[in-house]
């Protein structure tokens, strides 16, 4: 006889079992075990381990590329000036104070800056040892940054401070104002010395023959070599280490910063009285490398060697070009190109570079 199938106790019973082997399944398989875990742990740090240099190797080169930038960007505002005025702008000037990038801001985009500023003989930052009254832009340039002036990779800060008086010289007030992380090259020397130079004794040797120095007015005509041959800007935001400690020699990161030494003070140091062109033509002393951004090269791309002549301080006159960039520092050149120039770049490479018109012709050492 047919008898059907009860399937509800079945069914029971089977979900019973069911139940319990999940049940069952789910401790013995559900959870890591503490080796389990720990390897997972040690694969994501080999991945993290993996992936850490990549990305910042990625950060890096966004910020090498801004950088390029910036220095493409003062390019074009020292042409436009040379446009406008037949002549690239005076590293620094003898009776008006301010910097080569002073002198091309407006070019830079900071016409509104650049309309206030005053030039005279009490425009700049006074060098009588007490700091007292700063230069008549001093109240403009306070805090004024001009973003294209920095490099992206560099940790240091983009103001100096300083102390000074006011009008009345009867209260002390904080001074700050920007250094400029890209210096004009005033030429090279050797420690042999050369033909425009002015040797300052452990200030260094100071140059003209390239193509920013105090009162220099050099036209694309006078750049012999090329401008595609011919250095005119060189980055100069690197750390430089004294006895292990990192040290900020940037080119103006004293007293004044670009705002530029005021003009009496210029004229007992420099000695610009001679055409541009005049064979022996020097500028001497320290002032007029950092307070007008300027570097003559003598040393190496990327050196560390502070305490050499000339390479001590920040107001002194062969502080070598250098960067936070991996490998290398960014140069602009007289044709507005950009390129980078290897950490270890030696007088070889530098010399040719700098000079303007010595008829040498620089290849090896650049990317």
């Amino acid at each position: 006889m047919y008898r059907p199938y009860s399937g509800q106790r079945l069914t029971g019973h089977s979900t019973e079992r069911v139940g319990k082997a999940a049940h069952r399944g789910f401790n013995a398989h559900g959870a890591f075990t503490l080796v389990e875990l720990l390897v997972v742990i040690a694969i994501i740090g080999i991945l993290v381990g993996l992936l850490l240099p990549a990305v910042q190797s990625a950060r890096e080169a966004a910020r090498r590329s801004q950088c390029a930038n910036n220095m493409r960007q003062i390019g074009l505002a020292l042409h436009n000036f040379h446009t406008s005025q037949k002549a690239f702008p005076p590293g620094g000037h003898q009776d008006l104070a301010g910097s080569w990038a002073l002198k091309a801001l407006a070019y830079l985009e900071e016409t509104v800056v650049s309309d206030q500023l005053q030039w005279g003989d009490l425009a700049g930052w006074p060098d009588d040892g007490s700091f007292l009254k700063p230069g008549l832009n001093w109240r403009i340039l306070q805090d004024f940054l001009v973003p294209t002036l920095r490099c992206p990779s560099n940790p240091w800060p983009a103001l100096i401070g300083e102390y000074a008086s006011d009008e009345f010289g009867s209260q002390n007030f904080p001074i700050k104002v920007a250094v400029n992380d890209y210096v004009a090259v005033a030429g090279f020397v050797d420690d042999y010395g050369g033909l425009r130079i002015s040797n300052e004794g452990h200030y260094g040797i100071a140059a003209s023959n390239g193509v920013f120095y105090p009162n220099s007015e050099i036209s694309v005509g006078k750049i012999t070599d090329g401008t595609s041959h011919t250095l005119m800007v060189g980055e100069q935001s690197g750390t430089v280490l004294d006895n292990g400690n990192p040290v900020d020699l940037r080119s103006g990161s004293y007293a004044g910063g670009w705002l530029g030494v005021r003009g009496d003070r210029i004229a007992r140091v420099f000695n610009c009285g001679a055409p541009p062109d005049r064979t022996h033509e020097t500028w001497g002393r320290r002032h007029a490398c950092y307070w007008s951004a300027m570097t003559t090269l003598r040393y190496a791309v990327g050196s560390n060697a502070r305490g050499a002549n000339g390479f001590l301080d920040p107001w002194d006159l062969n502080l070598p070009l250098n960067s936070h960039h991996p490998g290398g520092v960014q140069i602009l050149r007289c044709d507005g190109s950009v390129s980078l120039l290897l950490n270890g770049t030696g007088p070889e490479i530098l010399q040719p570079l700098a000079i303007r018109d010595d008829g040498q012709i620089a290849s090896d050492g650049i990317e």
